[in-house]
């Protein structure tokens, strides 16, 4: 309890020991002889009107820099879900090394990235921290596929003005993330994106794993998209995963997975947007069962910086099929770069 207060109190008031901070920027440490260093971080807030929860999510410290054009590096402490108030219970996540990576830059089409970081697969799983994110509610389609963080080695770059790839591999097994937590071995993969516009983008990726906890063998592909129209943006994502292991009887089960989203954001006027997303999971099972999920999310969010964000969201969930249920939330959600 002591370390998360000590959080808090230091993302509280990293404002406070610069005249010269500016928020999302981090508070410069240390800027001479080709290295600079910053201290930052994240925090996010939210609350949950059909559990009467209200949580610490998505925070953490990071200690971050360069040493000439040649290297970079971050480390960050800290856990998705820090704090969690819930039926009148409260419930606590221990604080971890969350990323801990070196990035060496050779030249503009070749880096390579050794230690814990984001899985570079998708749109919003590279989006960690909710500050940057139109939506703090998760898409189905980020959720079991493939472990959101991995400890290995990345191949990375530009080709040209009109390509970018990721290439990556686990280098320690038994790998356990916080949201996913699947822990996996031989976990690899890679995405290509073709880049138009400013910020617009289409992609392919696969990757492949192997589980610890069920021995299964899964595969994955899919493809992404986002493209901005002035201030508005849209996104698009789907990934087909196929999954199969041996049980203690020697019998083979099999499954297969299929999940998309399409979300847009409109810029109302100003710093006032409106998000609205649909999207769908499909788990069609031999021996483990099928079922058919299905979510909308709309919501109204305030952004008056880049790095400051206050999000009013509702989101309509339908599963049929296997342990079929309805449900239909409202979050309200605050957060912050620092």
């Amino acid at each position: 309890v002591l370390f998360r207060s000590l959080i808090l109190l230091i993302l509280v008031f990293i404002p406070l020991f610069a005249e010269d901070y500016k928020l999302g920027r981090g508070l410069s440490l240390y800027s001479a002889n080709d290295l600079e260093l910053t201290l930052g971080g994240h925090l996010s807030i939210k609350a949950k009107n059909d559990e009467n929860s209200i949580g610490i999510e998505n925070a953490a410290l990071m200690f971050y820099g360069s040493y000439t054009k040649y290297f970079s590096f971050l480390a960050e402490y800290g856990n998705e879900n820090l704090y969690l108030y819930e039926d009148n219970k409260n419930n606590y996540e221990e604080l971890e090394v969350h990323r801990l990576y070196g990035d060496i830059h050779l030249d503009e089409a070749l880096n390579v990235k050794l230690g814990r970081f984001l899985t570079p697969i998708g749109i919003y799983n590279p989006t960690y921290i909710n500050a940057l994110r139109w939506t703090n509610i998760r898409p189905l389609v980020t959720l079991e596929f493939f472990p959101d963080i991995i400890t290995g080695a990345q191949l990375h770059g530009q080709i040209g003005t009109d390509f970018e790839y990721s290439l990556f591999t686990q280098l320690q097994d038994k790998e356990e993330s916080s949201i996913s937590k699947i822990p996996v071995s031989e976990f690899s993969g890679g995405e290509v994106r073709y880049l138009f516009g400013l910020n617009s983008k289409v992609a392919l990726n696969y990757g492949q794993y192997k589980s610890n906890t069920f021995k299964e063998v899964c595969k994955f592909g899919g493809a992404n998209t986002l493209v901005e129209f002035d201030n508005d943006e849209l996104s698009v994502e789907i990934l087909y995963k196929k999954g199969e292991w041996t049980d203690l009887s020697n019998n083979m089960t099999s499954w297969n997975d299929l999940s998309w989203y399409t979300q847009y954001v409109h810029n109302l006027t100003g710093p006032h947007y409106l998000a609205a997303r649909v999207g769908q999971k499909i788990r069609e099972g031999n021996g483990v069962g099928s079922w058919d999920e299905r979510n909308g999310v709309v919501g109204y969010i305030y952004r008056p910086l880049s790095a400051l964000s206050y999000k009013a969201e509702y989101r309509h969930f339908v599963r049929t099929g296997a342990k079929a249920f309805t449900s239909d939330q409202l979050h309200l959600s605050f957060s912050v770069l620092f």
